[in-house]
């Protein structure tokens, strides 16, 4: 299947849902989604929704499983959160008024079980999303597996994450560049349950963690890769991530700013099989690499610090 300059705006869940399905080839689209004002600042991302609480133009909350974004400043209701309705919507609460925006872990882009062979070229992610592109396995029986973002796909400002990969085997990133997360919490790529990642040859700017490998990743290349201006982490590894290899990357200061820790090992006896070499951390504010791991099956030398 191919889809070719294609377009979707402004859906209060997922813009495009795949489960179950091969073979799709899509180049040149575009899934926008737009904030009912604009798009918010960390500052304005407030949780959930709070009873006789003054709220601001911009701010957003959660209430019901949903986000909303306050179109009219003032303060809340006593009680009874904010009711579920259609987008576009004026919706008073108390002398505050509301939109709906997005269905929590809405994205862009949703993968589910039993899609295999799907590629993504030159594609453009960004916008208001909770999830610019989200793979998860909760039905069927394998997870999402050999998909690929590649040709200057573009993933930017969502609110807290670029790419979520809560399960999937053989997962391919290579030329695209993931762009700025808004929550206090944002990752570019988030890897779960994972088998058999490459993520090379990409371009991270403004995140809280550019790349999380958790621990249940294995298998995960990260190369060649430029990562800056993340104010905790370029790359983390969680305790328990085994089989990873951190090489070559920018992860250091120069356009669009600096970061504070270029690679961090979580404080770990069962992560191992790992390298982390030939990366630049020069103008890191913290530190190169942080490797709390007492696994004795690694290379962590040398990089540039």
């Amino acid at each position: 299947c191919l889809m070719l300059d294609f377009k979707a705006l402004n859906h209060y869940s997922d813009f495009v849902y795949l489960a179950g399905f091969n073979g799709l080839w899509c180049i040149r689209g575009k899934l926008d989604g737009s904030w009912p004002v604009a798009a918010p600042t960390s500052s304005n991302i407030k949780g959930a929704w709070a009873g006789s609480t003054a709220y601001s133009v911009n701010d957003v909350v959660v209430s019901g499983n949903y986000y909303y974004q306050c179109i009219g400043a003032g303060t809340s209701a006593a009680s009874g959160g904010i009711p579920v309705t259609i987008k576009f919507v004026d919706i008073p609460d108390g002398t505050a008024v509301w939109r709906l925006h997005r269905r929590v872990e809405a994205a862009a882009l949703h993968i589910e079980s039993d899609s295999f062979v799907n590629s993504f070229m030159t594609t453009d992610f960004t916008g208001g999303h909770i999830n610019s592109v989200l793979l998860t396995h909760t039905t069927g029986t394998n997870a999402p597996q050999n998909i690929h973002f590649s040709d200057l796909c573009e993933f930017g400002k969502p609110l807290n994450f670029g790419i979520r990969a809560t399960a999937a085997d053989e997962l391919y990133l290579n030329g695209i560049v993931i762009d700025g997360g808004i929550g206090a919490a944002s990752i570019g790529v988030l890897l779960g349950t994972c088998r058999t990642v490459q993520i090379l040859n990409n371009i991270f700017y403004t995140w809280v963690t550019g790349i999380q490998i958790g621990a249940a990743a294995t298998n995960t290349m990260v190369s060649n890769n430029v990562i800056r201006n993340t104010t905790t982490r370029g790359v983390e590894a969680v305790s328990g991530a085994l089989g990873f290899s951190i090489t070559g990357n920018f992860i250091n200061s120069g356009l669009r700013g600096t970061n504070a820790t270029g690679v961090h090992v979580r404080t770990s006896a069962t992560t191992d099989n790992y390298i982390v070499a030939n990366n630049n951390f020069v103008g890191c504010t913290v530190a190169g690499l942080t490797d709390g791991s007492s696994g004795t099956n690694k290379i962590v030398t040398p990089n540039l610090s």
